[in-house]
């Protein structure tokens, strides 16, 4: 047993130190996107799918409640799953468009959509980013493996930042500390000093 958590650990090490050497290109150009749409007086929506939604949740928190910081919230939102909705929706044959349909309500042009994928096939963050692109929207995608059906909808304007990891439970641990990297560097640079 004790080698399989030894495992876990040095496999979750190794993914961080990969990911780190290749990502912090791509992790500066998210972050500096997303401050030069705070500062056009546009927000951040965020959405993720099975596990890496808590990454979301926390990404949105962060940025809207700052636990012992100085400084104002900013302006993010967390597209929703709950059962209700899911319920209503896939009673309409429409499950896969719930987000989706949540973004057309609360987004506007020039707002960034940020998707995080431990599934980078999934229905749900495809039809999402689809609507993200009607509503001329940039889109940043934290993904793993090869980037799946997310990356096939990224444009030359929008940001992938694909984790080298192929492990679902790998790929969220990167995410959760992608979300802190960008969450430091927006607050940093909008309020220096405020952290």
């Amino acid at each position: 047993m004790q080698d399989l958590i030894k495992q876990s650990f040095t496999e979750s090490i190794q993914s961080k130190i990969v990911a780190a050497d290749m990502l912090a290109d791509a992790i500066e150009n998210a972050a500096q996107t997303i401050v030069n749409c705070l500062l056009q007086d546009k927000k951040v929506i965020c959405c993720g799918d099975g596990i890496a939604y808590g990454v979301a949740a926390t990404f949105t928190s962060m940025l809207v409640q700052p636990a012992g910081a100085t400084r104002p919230s900013l302006p993010a939102v967390l597209l929703q799953g709950n059962n209700t909705q899911l319920s209503v929706s896939a009673g309409y044959n429409q499950a896969e468009y719930i987000y989706a349909e949540q973004l057309k309500i609360v987004a506007q042009p020039g707002d960034v959509l940020l998707v995080l994928a431990s599934d980078p096939n999934n229905a749900v963050l495809t039809r999402t980013m689809e609507a993200a692109v009607a509503n001329d929207m940039i889109i940043i995608a934290i993904t793993g493996d090869d980037g799946g059906e997310v990356a096939g909808l990224i444009s030359t304007n929008d940001i992938e930042i694909k984790i080298p990891a192929n492990k679902p439970v790998r790929i969220v641990e990167v995410q959760q500390l992608i979300a802190h990297c960008l969450c430091d560097a927006i607050v940093n640079t909008l309020f220096p000093g405020s952290q």
